[in-house]
């Protein structure tokens, strides 16, 4: 019985996160409505209220959902990288944004950043640190990939490497969330910006490592 309940449970939790995403597009956060969610997920609107509190949540449950399918798709790419460094970096972003876009609006995400940061650390804290921490993780294993396959012979860690490409990611999804840019040019900027880092220590087929490429261990606070 138990096993029932809670499988019913998760069946319905579902259902109003997909349907708040879905009016959430439709009619923007500021719009949306309550009682609009509960019929698109067929509960009522006390049971979206009892099981997330306000839309706000709501939102971040979306977000949060967005995160774990994008990590699933990523994976793949991860354990099996293009032999091609600036190939591999690109293709990792063009998944991240273009996945980014298919879930949430250039709008949502800047709502959904504003909540995380803003709500209180106990209901909302941590939501956008974890998505950078798992992006952070990705871009560190995939350099460490690189430089363990020998395509990249870099005299930085790969911890190092992950930091800047964070970085470097999130200043052109910034610049395209805030309309400097497009989503296109930011995906071919944080590519280019990152090739340049690489364009020094990857190892092409005139270059030749000296043996003497010491590498900085860092560990991320």
């Amino acid at each position: 019985m138990n096993n029932l309940r809670e499988k019913r449970r998760i069946k319905r939790a579902t259902a109003i996160v997909t349907a708040a995403e879905a009016e959430f597009r439709l009619a923007g956060f500021a719009a949306s409505r309550v009682d609009a969610i509960a019929a698109r997920a067929e509960v009522s609107p006390a049971t979206i209220y009892n099981y997330y509190g306000d839309k706000a949540a709501l939102l971040l449950e979306v977000f949060r959902r967005h995160s774990a399918v994008t990590r699933t798709i990523v994976s793949k790419l991860i354990r099996c990288p293009p032999s091609d460094p600036i190939v591999a970096i690109d293709r990792y972003f063009t998944t991240i944004f273009d996945r980014s876009m298919r879930n949430l609006s250039p709008a949502l995400w800047r709502e959904a950043y504003a909540e995380s940061y803003a709500g209180p650390p106990a209901r909302f804290g941590g939501v956008v640190r974890a998505f950078d921490d798992a992006v952070y993780e990705e871009m560190r294993e995939l350099f460490e990939a690189l430089q363990r396959t020998g395509t990249v012979k870099v005299p930085i860690s790969s911890e190092d490497l992950a930091e800047l490409g964070l970085s470097v990611g999130n200043l052109h999804w910034s610049l395209f969330l805030t309309g400097k840019t497009s989503l296109a040019s930011a995906k071919e900027d944080a590519t280019r910006q990152i090739s340049i880092l690489l364009g020094d220590v990857s190892m092409g087929p005139n270059k030749k490592s000296d043996g003497n490429d010491a590498v900085a261990t860092k560990t991320r606070s």
